[in-house]
């Protein structure tokens, strides 16, 4: 016969004084049990649940599959809630668009917004190669890469950013580009 807390028990009094209450479990009724023994219980198994929360967020963080059913379930409670996700893309604009850039930055060139301002400071807000300021463009300045390594070399204005675009691949083009700009000079 498998024998519980309160079997053992049976007969006991509480061990606390004063109190005339039957035993629960050792030796203690079950107030003064839980009084005793369940706010470690409850702290440890808080601790145990966040630990878990963690863990799961990080799992799902990590694999494809997981990914892939979480993004499904956001996808379900936005098309149910449409004016939840309008008003806060309404008041929260200019964050959105920092976390876009961020993003983009991130995945096309391995960079973040910091080496971004970094490199906006760095060149004075201004174009690397023909120096006009950055707020005489209507948009940012461009990141320009190298095609071979990724690696960012500088900012540019989009005009400049074209030019290395179509020169960059060969150097007898860009001589030849040069000759002729100075041929008609």
């Amino acid at each position: 016969m498998k024998r519980g807390p309160y079997q053992k028990n049976k007969g006991l009094k509480c061990a606390e004084r004063g109190c005339k209450a039957d035993a629960y479990t050792k030796g203690l009724c079950k107030r003064h049990w839980q009084a005793q023994y369940m706010p470690a219980y409850r702290l440890a198994t808080k601790k145990r649940e966040r630990l878990r929360a963690i863990a799961n967020r990080d799992r799902y963080r990590k694999t494809p599959h997981a990914r892939a059913v979480a993004n499904a379930a956001n996808k379900i409670w936005h098309a149910k809630h449409p004016e939840v996700n309008r008003r806060y893309r309404r008041n929260n604009k200019e964050h959105i668009r920092e976390l876009q850039l961020a993003r983009s930055y991130k995945t096309r060139h391995g960079s973040t917004l910091a080496d971004y301002n970094r490199l906006l400071t760095a060149q004075k807000s201004c174009c690397a190669i023909c120096k006009r300021p950055a707020s005489d463009f209507k948009r940012r300045l461009h990141f320009d890469h190298c095609h071979r390594t990724s690696r960012p070399r500088g900012l540019l204005c989009a005009g400049c950013n074209i030019a290395i675009g179509h020169l960059e691949k060969s150097a007898a083009k860009a001589r030849s580009m040069l000759a002729y700009l100075k041929k008609y000079q």
